[in-house]
């Protein structure tokens, strides 16, 4: 595979609406923001473009390549499935703070484990995923068309 591939896979990914907007929000209220994601950091990276400024780090999966753009080495992540809650204590315990001071945002089965870190959950869009079971997730936005409707969920019930 040729990194191009994956660039061109990532110009076909769109961000949500109010994406900027909200991660401006959430930086002028010292809020930090992590990705932990089952994806390609390529692809997140390239998706994000400039937004990546605000965001405090990204766990993904790492494609290195070699100078041709060939792909060499895949090193996948271990905060993936039950990783994601290692990964919540590891942000709140680098941050002193308590996992349940966080905010986890997922959608999908591989984002089911986070609940285990006693991070507070919200699933936005679900897929492939219980959405109704109230111990993996603690909340949801069925429809999530603007990021912003995260930023109003979260002064709703004053986490911010």
């Amino acid at each position: 595979m040729h990194r191009n591939v994956l660039e061109g896979m990532a110009k076909k990914i769109k961000l949500l609406d109010g994406c900027k907007d909200t991660f401006v929000k959430l930086r002028e209220r010292n809020v930090q923001i992590y990705i932990v994601s089952g994806s390609i950091l390529l692809i997140i990276q390239n998706v994000l473009k400039g937004l990546v400024q605000y965001v405090d780090d990204i766990k993904a999966n790492v494609l290195r390549f070699s100078s041709s753009g060939f792909l060499t080495e895949i090193i996948g992540t271990k905060y993936d499935f039950e990783g994601k809650a290692d990964y919540i204590e590891k942000v709140a315990k680098a941050n002193n703070i308590s996992p349940s001071d966080v905010l986890f945002v997922g959608n999908s089965y591989n984002d089911e484990f986070a609940y285990r870190s006693g991070a507070k959950t919200l699933c936005i869009n679900p897929k492939d995923t219980n959405k109704t079971d109230t111990v993996i997730w603690h909340d949801r936005i069925e429809e999530c068309k603007n990021l912003m409707q995260i930023y109003e969920y979260m002064i709703e019930k004053q986490m911010l």
